[in-house]
């Protein structure tokens, strides 16, 4: 199992770096930032998801 901490503090890099990849491609500044907003929910909800097991018993 992944330590906790290594999932919470892997979502800044992960997030943060996606911006200059996003932006490689040529598309706009706009498409840039739903992009990286879309990019942001699904690495935030991932991680949310991945947290159920490091729950007590019927609190998640």
């Amino acid at each position: 199992m992944v330590p906790l901490r290594y999932l919470v503090g892997f979502v800044a890099p992960v997030v943060t770096t996606t911006r200059d990849f996003l932006g490689k491609r040529g598309h706009s500044g706009a498409q840039i930032e739903k992009m990286h907003r879309a990019w942001t929910k699904a690495v935030l909800l991932t991680v949310a998801l991945w947290t159920r097991p490091y729950s007590k018993e019927g609190v998640w």
